[in-house]
């Protein structure tokens, strides 16, 4: 390797990178450019076509390299290597990248920083990026594979595309862009670890990717939180979304035939649901869910496998289940309520399981079942304000159940439903233990005791659909299942 010096003060150097890049003595050679302080304006694009490594003599920081007109300022082409060390380059073209990395090329950039209006781009090539500062646009990432860490992007972006599995981590975003989403993952099957997005824009994951995301946290975002679309799968282990700014958005949204699974994930003060899911489908092993403007979880025409869910200070359902969707719970907790009318659970002609349910300090009632078939299996309630409501002719399996101190009915059967009650201990409640109206109960081997009213009550008369007999938790008119209307009754937003 020929070690080069360069200088803009020094006549026994080269003056600029681009001639020493340039100079016919060099042709095929390796060189190491040991750069001087000072601002570098190179009139031509800088090409590597061989191996070039670029260092500052007095230490990051103390050089700038930018061009002076529509051009790249670095160019590495097929076969070329570049490495940069602690050099600043700037840009400010509007069509042409400040670095572009060409296929079956190399780059190695360590504490840079990186200032331009259009992207850095890696293309169909290899890359080490440690350390670097990107501003104002960031890093575009096309089917190449490599590295990115312990890396600042203030205002800037990092996408990620093509079939590619890159390592992205110790990263932090700042800042949002107003082009580009902040973590754009499209086609590609990246892995994401300790990277934080502060004050800015959202994870969106598209196009068939494959992505894992690990230890990521992602506070006051002016955007969707984090977003999965297009057939694609996500796996999230200990995420954090919290204090999202965007009015009426879902933190997390799963969308059509793509899958999302959460490990022991947070969210937090969600201006809209927690988790939302539309025909896809949820795993979850571990989810907190911390004061959301609606739904905690909303499973809507989709399949959820849940597993240790803990919801506090939700404003109606901690879980909404509709439009035909399949969901197996195990280990649930619920606690605080903002809104009278909503259950802890809602299912709107759907099919559920729920094991290991545990409810308490809630206004509404434990569940509203609306149709479909769904069982419940060691559940608990104390301190709200009733236990299950059912009505249009939904068939549930309830074993194992215990309320105390519900302030109206343990169970409400209306309009042709059928309940299996077993093992339950109803104690304390407010009015009747069990309260039937147009449907039907099989009650074995349990105990009713201490109603306000009677143990069992069966009514009389036949009542409009739009009315029960009792203006308390449940009555109301309104759609069923839709998010602009809402309903009063079943919790559907």
């Amino acid at each position: 390797m020929i070690t080069v010096r360069v200088s803009k003060t020094d006549p026994a150097a080269t003056s600029s990178l681009g001639k020493a890049v340039r100079e016919h003595r060099h042709a095929g050679e390796d060189l190491h450019l040991r750069v001087a302080p000072g601002e570098y304006v190179e009139p031509l694009v800088i090409g590597v076509r061989g191996r070039v490594v670029v260092t500052p003599d007095e230490g990051a920081g103390t050089v700038t390299v930018a061009a002076t007109g529509e051009t790249n300022v670095f160019n590495v082409h097929e076969g070329g290597s570049l490495e940069l060390h602690g050099i600043s380059v700037r840009s400010a073209s509007e069509e042409y990248p400040p670095l572009y990395v060409q296929k079956d090329a190399r780059l190695r950039a360590v504490d840079c920083v990186f200032t331009a209006p259009r992207r850095v781009n890696v293309v169909g090539a290899r890359a080490e990026i440690v350390g670097c500062r990107f501003e104002e646009s960031g890093l575009l990432w096309d089917a190449s594979e490599g590295s990115v860490s312990e890396c600042y992007f203030a205002g800037a972006v990092i996408a990620v595309q093509g079939r590619c599995s890159p390592k992205i981590s110790g990263t932090v975003f700042t800042g949002a862009h107003e082009d580009w989403h902040t973590l754009y993952v499209a086609n590609a099957s990246p892995e994401f670890t300790d990277c934080a997005l502060v004050d800015g824009g959202g994870v969106y994951v598209r196009d068939r990717a494959r992505a894992e995301f690990t230890d990521l946290r992602v506070t006051g975002s002016y955007d969707w939180p984090v977003r999965v679309y297009e057939r694609s799968k996500a796996t999230f282990t200990r995420m954090v979304v919290e204090g999202a700014r965007k009015e009426d958005t879902d933190a997390f949204f799963v969308h059509g035939d793509s899958e999302g699974t959460l490990n022991d994930c947070e969210i937090t003060d969600a201006t809209r649901t927690g988790v939302a899911i539309e025909g896809g489908r949820l795993t979850v092993r571990g989810l907190t869910v911390t004061g959301t403007a609606t739904d905690a979880v909303l499973v809507d025409g989709g399949q959820a496998d849940v597993t240790d869910l803990r919801c506090t200070r939700i404003g109606k359902a901690a879980l909404l289940i509709a439009d035909g969707a399949r969901v197996t719970v195990a280990g649930m907790s619920v606690a605080e309520s903002g809104v009278e009318e909503r259950g802890a659970i809602a299912s709107v002609r759907s099919r559920f399981e729920v094991s290991d349910l545990r409810v308490s300090r809630w206004h509404g009632p434990m569940a509203i079942v609306v149709g479909g078939r769904g069982y419940f299996e060691d559940i608990v309630g104390h301190d709200v304000g009733s236990g299950i409501h059912s009505r249009e002719d939904a068939t549930l399996k309830v074993r194992g159940m215990v309320l105390r101190d519900a302030r109206e009915d343990g169970l409400n059967i209306l309009d042709g439903t059928e309940v299996q009650l077993h093992q339950a201990d109803l104690s304390d409640c407010g009015e009747d233990a069990v309260y039937v109206q147009g449907g039907h109960v099989t009650v074995r081997s349990s105990t009713l005791s201490g109603s306000g009213e009677r143990g069992i009550r069966v009514g009389r008369a036949a009542w409009p659909p739009w009315r029960t007999p009792r203006s308390g938790t449940g009555a109301g008119t309104g759609s069923w299942w839709r998010r602009a209307a809402g309903c009063g009754w079943c919790g559907a937003p």
